[in-house]
C-alpha cells in the first residue's frame, strides 16, 4: 500500500575512483519523517558499474550487484522498484554498495524518489504540569 504524502526526492552525490569498490554508502533520511522509497534517477559519467541496494533492516533489494543499466528508466520516466515501497523510519539510511568497472573517474548521482510521510513529533515539556501546585 502507497501511503499518502508529499512526494520527495532524496539525492545522493558520489565521485568513484578508477576501479574503486564503495560498500554500504548510502544517503540517511530525515528524523522527522518515514520514507517510502518507489523509485531511482541516476545520472553518471559513465554506466559501467554496479549498484546493490538495502533496506533499513539490513536486506538486500537483489540477490547480487546489478549494472547500472539494469536501473534504468523508461524515457523521462525514473526506474520503478518492483512489489510494495520500501519504508525506512526517521533517521535510516538507504544503503547501496557501490562498485566502479570502467577504470576510469566516475561522477554518480542518485536520486532516491518516494512519498514521505510526516510523523507528530511528541511534546517535549508539558507547561501544565511546570506549574502544578
Amino acid at each position: 500500500m502507497i501511503p499518502n504524502g508529499p512526494s520527495f526526492t532524496y539525492v545522493f552525490d558520489v565521485v568513484l575512483t578508477a576501479s574503486q569498490i564503495l560498500p554500504g554508502t548510502g544517503k540517511g533520511t530525515d528524523t522527522d519523517s518515514e520514507f517510502y522509497l518507489l523509485g531511482l534517477d541516476m545520472t553518471f559519467t559513465s554506466v559501467l558499474f554496479t549498484l546493490q541496494f538495502r533496506d533499513a533492516g539490513g536486506n538486500y533489494f537483489s540477490s547480487n550487484p546489478l549494472q547500472a543499466a539494469s536501473y534504468q528508466g523508461l524515457g523521462p520516466m525514473p526506474y520503478t522498484f518492483a512489489g510494495e515501497p520500501r519504508m525506512f523510519p526517521p533517521g535510516s539510511v538507504i544503503s547501496v554498495d557501490l562498485v566502479e568497472g570502467s577504470g576510469l573517474s566516475n561522477t554518480i548521482q542518485l536520486g532516491f524518489i518516494g512519498i514521505k510521510v510526516m510523523r507528530a513529533s511528541k511534546a517535549v515539556c508539558q507547561p501544565e504540569k511546570m506549574f502544578a501546585y
